[in-house]
């Protein structure tokens, strides 16, 4: 759920930040991110609160190069390019 960091993002909150708002562990957060996990059905009203949009929002789904492009440029907090996380993973 890449929409999940860009929500989180625009809202200038750490994973962990939201985990706190939301009640879980920053581990969870960083799941749902990933596309690991999915939050519970009743997280979704808290979660959707605390990004400021709907539940039908946090379901959109984008691409890796939408998440890119909606990135705000310079900010530490954004989806890593193709070829950093090659980079990463190496």
């Amino acid at each position: 759920m890449l929409i999940l960091q860009i929500l989180r993002c625009r809202q200038g909150l750490t994973q962990q930040e939201l985990a706190c708002r939301v009640g879980v562990g920053q581990a969870a957060i960083s799941m749902w991110e990933g596309g690991t996990n999915r939050p519970r059905a009743d997280r979704l009203p808290v979660l959707a609160e605390a990004l400021s949009c709907t539940i039908d929002d946090l379901f959109t789904e984008v691409n890796e190069e939408e998440a890119v492009r909606w990135a705000l440029s310079g900010s530490a907090c954004r989806p890593l390019k193709h070829e950093e996380k090659q980079a990463e993973q190496s």
